[in-house]
């Protein structure tokens, strides 16, 4: 359900202040657990508004909360800033902000030109941009995902090595239905033709059903092929001429146990509430409203 993110006046908000000449419409301090609590069973229960300033403060310098809102049906808090911020939440030892829908819509709202929600590290240079004007998120710094990543398509985008002020250079990743990691480099065969690679220590602990590939370069060599298999982290190449430089490349499928706890299934069939519906509808013809949405 997508839900409706106008900010458009409820109908009855539980709570109107007005302030004029500068002065806060509202402003409560307490050095009880909660300085503002507010409730309304139907529509919005706190709306804040400002041309330029803040719509809602919640300062809560202990353990309790800075701004309490509950609606049984609407939204629990509606704030518009012209040029200023919208809701401002300081805590010094909890969540600052904490938005609970208890139905199927969502528990956090933003909506901006630039950035529909801006999340910023005061101890680095981390920082997320949700629902920005150039994409749908745009993170700074590195990202970690505890759990499977799935996507359309993917690829990695830098300042093009020839041309950096003036282009990108855009590679695709590479795609497989197995969990697969790959691994390559050369090695020069001796006077008996034969080599051997050593990989690195945990290479059998992360890695299981190798595949192989040999190249010759510089001459032909119609007799190289794999000796020895890969054991105790190490493999043999032999009938390759003596000094023969070789490049060869091995791949396994990830045996660790988080790969081994959630293996990736080719071909799903969508669940009830997404059959019908398409990542990309426009591709096969269909309308827009025929898109999977958030929540199915």
């Amino acid at each position: 359900m997508q839900g409706d993110f106008s900010s458009s006046t409820p109908a009855t908000p539980a709570v109107t202040a007005t302030g004029t000449g500068g002065t806060a419409a509202i402003s409560a301090t307490s050095d009880a657990p909660t300085a503002v609590e507010v409730v309304n069973d139907r529509d919005t229960a706190l709306l804040g508004g400002t041309t330029n300033g803040v719509g809602v403060v919640g300062n809560c310098l202990g353990n309790g909360i800075g701004v309490l809102a509950r609606s049984q049906q609407g939204t629990a808090v509606n704030a518009t800033s012209d040029t200023g911020i919208a809701v401002l939440a300081q805590s010094s030892s909890a969540a600052a902000v904490q938005g609970t829908c208890l139905g199927d819509d969502f528990g956090v709202v933003g909506i901006a030109p630039n950035a529909g929600v801006a999340a910023f590290n005061p101890n680095n240079d981390h920082a997320a941009y949700l629902a920005s004007d150039c994409c749908a998120a745009w993170f700074t710094g590195p990202v970690s995902v505890m759990g499977n990543l799935f996507k359309s398509s993917g690829g990695f985008r830098i300042d093009h090595p020839l041309a950096p002020a003036e282009k990108y250079l855009t590679h695709s990743f590479v795609e497989s239905s197995e969990m697969k990691n790959v691994y390559d480099g050369t090695v020069t065969a001796g006077a008996d033709g034969t080599a051997s690679v050593e990989l690195p220590g945990w290479f059998e602990a992360l890695n299981r059903d190798f595949r192989y590939q040999l190249t010759a370069i510089g001459a032909p060599a119609p007799d190289l092929h794999i000796a020895e298999e890969i054991e105790h982290r190490r493999f043999r190449i032999a009938g390759a001429p003596a000094g023969l430089k070789v490049a060869w490349q091995v791949t396994g499928v990830r045996a660790d146990a988080w790969a081994e706890a959630h293996r990736i299934e080719p071909e799903q069939t969508k669940p009830r509430a997404e059959r019908g519906r398409y990542l990309h509808p426009a591709l096969y013809g269909a309308p827009p409203e025929k898109a999977l949405r958030p929540g199915g």
